[in-house]
């Protein structure tokens, strides 16, 4: 379920991201945490976690960590509130797309096969058709084990050749026992619901330096609740009941959003994620808002609810929204002309 990057923005300045950070754990987290919302004097992201050793696993980051590691280079970490959920940080957008988009696709869109894999030339036929570009393609993206075997496995039989981006992808999972080669070219997910998330700065003119810091934020919130729906059997359950509880008007505008995205809305457990992770992307999310508003509801309405049924179960569900920031939307201000005419139709 991957964060697609649409250049959705506000007019107006929303309540900026709350300091976010995660409880301290072991010995290593007892030094002070930054501030993700403070903006350095150079205008740029300071790498703060420990790289890990040659040949072990990736370090442990906190959220806040992980907001201050952008590099000139691929760095990964492990989420340290589950372990199981790996991070890529790309440096850029463009050397994200190259690793994943193809993956994407296959695992995700809605008039891709799934049968096989697609060759160059019908990716960038694929991107062109959803009106983007490699690059603007998708922001983030996540995926599981299980889906990135069934990805890997499809490759050799659709007679595709991976790039270098893609090969050093599977060569990393592989390193890490996201899958084990049972025989040439087969792979076997031992642990499926391992999760993959990445994200990758945006530079834009549209955006100033806070508010491209924010928006890096926001989008790596929205990439951790999906691994949060794949790695808590319990909170996928609630998610999928209070997609399902939606009444059908409301249920159809999420849905048609996520057609006119380019997700296949066949697929009822992409649905209920996306919706999670939608009900905290009001700027992303501001066609579906003014629908919504037009029905005496709208995405905070529904925020509000989603959390209220959510905190009433004992034992705790997920302990993902007493994190700070995770229990109020991450926004920032960037301006589309479009956009705004767009939604100006439609109220």
């Amino acid at each position: 379920m991957t964060h697609r990057l649409t250049p959705y923005a506000a007019l107006i300045v929303l309540p900026l991201l709350s300091h976010a950070c995660a409880t301290p754990g072991p010995e290593e987290r007892a030094a002070p945490e930054a501030d993700p919302t403070a903006i350095h004097a150079s205008g740029d992201f300071i790498a703060s976690p420990q790289r890990s050793p040659a040949g072990s696993l990736p370090a442990l980051a906190a959220f806040d960590e992980l907001i201050e590691s952008l590099s000139d280079e691929l760095r990964v970490f492990r989420w340290d509130r589950s372990p199981q959920v790996f991070v890529f940080l790309y440096p850029d957008l463009a050397a994200q797309a190259r690793a994943l988009n193809r993956i994407a696709a296959f695992v995700e869109k809605a008039h891709a096969p799934r049968d096989r894999v697609l060759a160059d030339a019908e990716l960038s036929a694929a991107i062109r058709a959803s009106g983007e570009d490699e690059q603007t393609y998708y922001v983030g993206h996540d995926y599981t084990a299980a889906a990135l075997a069934a990805f890997f496995n499809t490759v050799p039989r659709s007679g595709v050749q991976l790039n270098p981006q893609e090969q050093d992808l599977r060569s990393r999972l592989l390193q890490w026992g996201f899958f084990a080669e049972v025989e040439p070219g087969r792979l076997v997910a031992p642990t499926p619901e391992r999760v993959l998330i990445s994200i990758a700065p945006e530079d834009s003119p549209r955006l100033s330096v806070q508010d491209r810091r924010l928006k890096w934020a926001s989008v790596l919130r929205h990439e951790l609740s999906h691994a949060e729906f794949f790695v808590n059997p319990a909170y996928q359950d609630y998610c999928l009941q209070a997609w399902q509880a939606l009444p059908d008007q409301q249920r159809a505008i999420f849905t048609e959003e996520f057609a006119r995205l380019g997700y296949d809305t066949a697929n009822t457990l992409l649905l209920a994620n996306e919706f999670q992770a939608f009900l905290w992307e009001p700027l992303v999310g501001l066609i579906m808002d003014v629908k919504l508003k037009k029905q005496n509801s709208g995405l905070a309405l529904l925020r509000a609810d989603f959390l209220a049924k959510l905190k009433s179960f004992t034992p705790s569900v997920t302990p993902l929204f007493d994190l700070p920031g995770f229990s109020a939307p991450i926004v920032w201000r960037e301006q589309n002309h479009h956009l705004a005419k767009v939604t100006e139709s439609i109220q």
